[in-house]
């Protein structure tokens, strides 16, 4: 346009040299925006950067103060669970504890009814230590009397009992020693070790019961009677024997307390 409109030489000149001038200027102006503008960054990061330190600060404190109250909420759970697990272990000692004292309470009653049937037992016993027991041939001063003031004449089942009892364990020695001179039948004869040891253990346990029935006064008369039963029939045989008369019976004679062929 300048170039088209104005003709002078030396305005062109001076219109060019004002156009590079405003170049020029413009040129500083936008150096100095830029600066300002760098600065204006620049101050602005740093105000960014101060801010992001004051909430790294702060986030810092509430991290620290997190881990503290995380530290403090294990060391409580630790608590816990040590307390759960004494509280476990307690519980299974008080629960074999209360085993333990049941079967103990159960035995003890077992002991219990023991002992009291065991006393009823000495008690029956001890009731009937005052009955008189009198025997079919035993004289006794209160078959005189028709007053048996508070004692009750029993029957001598004790007796009877007794009397089985040796029959039982004689006839046991006698098949022994008949089946050592292997004079007993075949069937005794036979008798294994084993059932002889059942024989006898029958034969002790039926002893046992009858000790354990009767009082042992009552047990100590029927054996002193029995005795003197034995003794008495012992006494008759000596004295209904003529050896004479046996001895001449078997072809033997008797001489000078010696027997001859």
């Amino acid at each position: 346009y300048i170039i088209q409109h104005v003709f002078h030489q030396r305005n062109v000149k001076i219109m060019r040299g004002n156009l590079q001038w405003y170049k020029v200027i413009q040129d500083k102006e936008l150096v100095q925006t830029k600066g300002q503008s760098e600065a204006a960054k620049r101050k602005e990061l740093q105000m960014k950067i101060e801010q992001l330190k004051c909430e790294i600060s702060h986030l810092d404190s509430q991290i620290s103060g997190t881990e503290e109250q995380l530290a403090t909420q294990e060391q409580s759970v630790g608590q816990t669970w040590a307390q759960m697990e004494d509280s476990q272990s307690r519980e299974l000692f008080l629960q074999a504890f209360r085993r333990h004292c049941t079967l103990n309470r159960n035995l003890l009653s077992d002991d219990v009814q023991k002992i009291s049937s065991h006393c009823q037992v000495l008690e029956q016993m001890e009731q009937s230590v005052e009955t008189e027991v009198l025997f079919d041939d035993a004289p006794s001063s209160s078959r005189a009397d028709d007053n048996f003031n508070s004692q009750t004449v029993a029957v001598a089942q004790v007796l009877r009992d007794l009397k089985e009892l040796s029959e039982d364990r004689v006839n046991f020695y006698q098949s022994l020693q008949e089946s050592e001179l292997k004079t007993q039948p075949s069937a005794t004869k036979n008798m294994t070790h084993e059932q002889r040891m059942a024989v006898f253990q029958y034969w002790l346990s039926t002893a046992e019961k009858v000790l354990s029935n009767y009082p042992p006064s009552h047990i100590l008369s029927a054996l002193q009677h029995l005795a003197a039963r034995e003794q008495r029939e012992l006494q008759e045989r000596v004295t209904t024997l003529d050896v004479t008369k046996d001895a001449a019976a078997l072809q033997f004679r008797y001489e000078s307390n010696h027997l001859l062929d």
